[in-house]
């Protein structure tokens, strides 16, 4: 009797632990991560996560990227990616690493050794062992688990507080625990199942308010391709257009025209190191005038990004000009879908574009540009899309 009193306790005991332990913050929890750089969080999102390899936390290239973070840490990078290689080159004055991305190795460039690291490519993302880069480039690393997730923090030693005293303040001010609830409401939308209407299950975070033609009969476009490219003309919008294809795991088309790439460096690489498509925006008055400016256009990429791109949208081109095009190597960019700015809202244009994606049979290719007016079309258009049932893909060539 004794001894079944004390298990039926112990059972108990167990019970009420457990109902505890349930209420709590999820202390040191590893599949959450928080980044920081000096003394500024960055942002926190599926597609940039960090995670652990073997042990080892790995974190996106774009840490050291002060045109990403803010913070000047000295360093550079850049991605290469042709029909035969996809490297990875972070350098500043004192070092330069290539990560080659197909065979997963890692060369020092100075001293030409082989290093026994490498980049691991997640979703289009390019992430870098936190400690070994660090160390690589004089920089100090902290992994600190704490109540609302791993505080993973890179410093140049300009940094104001040590990580502990920045743990305290962050805790202090309900940064720490705002972030972390912020980013699992972010999770729990994203798994969520859109209501009344039936739809495919998304891994997207749904926007909540609707575009002002939704009805309750949503047209079923499941499993129809969609393409989106962006003419990039020297509008506002691109970073936003980049941070918001990043935070629905979309990637893009974008088409720079030749004399535009001057002064493109960060943007342009950071669209290619985020998986996106680079292609060129040439006229399209004869072939003799596009094929000039696509010589020129590609020397320059070439220079910048070590890119051989291979698409081209020509403005007004003739049927005749896209095919010579065609026979010398191009793949040419055809929209059925005008996204372009026209005057109206947001709102209202998402409702027309989403509109004019019904009527293509085939698949759907939606040509916008790269102003702030596209960037916030973008934030209604692709939710609604992903509930609609088409299948959002990259336009690379062999799909054009």
């Amino acid at each position: 009797m004794k001894g079944w009193k004390r298990a039926a306790a112990c059972l108990l005991a167990a019970a009420v632990v457990t109902g505890m332990l349930a209420l709590l913050p999820a202390s040191a929890d590893t599949a959450v991560f928080q980044m920081a750089v000096n003394d500024r969080f960055l942002e926190m999102n599926a597609a940039t996560m960090p995670f652990r390899s073997e042990g080892i936390p790995y974190i996106p290239y774009t840490v050291f990227d002060r045109n990403v973070t803010g913070v000047r840490l000295g360093i550079s990078s850049f991605i290469t990616q042709t029909d035969t290689e996809y490297t990875l080159t972070i350098y500043s004055i004192g070092g330069t690493l290539r990560f080659d991305l197909l065979r997963g190795a890692c060369l020092d460039q100075n001293s030409g050794e082989n290093l026994n690291m490498k980049a691991i490519t997640r979703n289009g993302m390019v992430f870098v062992p936190m400690g070994a880069v660090c160390r690589y480039f004089g920089l100090s690393s902290d992994v600190t688990p704490t109540s609302y997730g791993t505080l993973l923090r890179v410093v140049n030693g300009q940094q104001t507080y040590d990580t502990n005293k920045f743990i305290e303040v962050a805790t202090a001010t309900g940064r720490l625990q705002e972030r972390y609830n912020e980013y699992q409401r972010s999770q729990s939308a994203a798994t969520s199942t859109p209501t009344p209407t039936p739809t495919p299950t998304s891994t997207l975070t749904v926007t909540p308010t609707p575009l002002p033609t939704e009805t309750g009969d949503q047209p079923d476009r499941q499993g129809v391709s969609l393409y989106l490219a962006f003419q990039c003309t020297g509008g506002e919008g691109l970073a936003s257009i980049l941070d918001t294809l990043e935070r629905n795991g979309c990637r893009g088309l974008f088409l720079f025209r030749p004399e535009d790439l001057t002064g493109q460096d960060s943007l342009l690489r950071r669209a290619v190191g985020s998986g996106h498509s680079i292609g060129l925006l040439v006229p399209g008055g004869s072939a003799e005038e596009a094929l000039a400016a696509l010589e020129d256009g590609s020397e320059q990429l070439e220079h910048l990004l070590r890119l051989r791109v291979h698409t081209v949208l020509a403005e007004g081109a003739s049927a005749g000009v896209r095919e010579a095009l065609q026979e010398a190597g191009w793949s040419c960019w055809v929209g059925n879908v005008d996204g372009l700015p026209d005057g109206r809202g947001s709102t209202t244009r998402g409702a027309a574009i989403l509109e004019a994606a019904e009527d293509p049979r085939g698949s759907v290719r939606i040509t916008l540009d790269d102003s702030t007016s596209s960037a916030s079309v973008l934030t209604y258009l692709l939710p609604r899309l992903r509930r609609e049932g088409y299948s959002i893909r990259q336009a690379v060539e062999t799909e054009l």
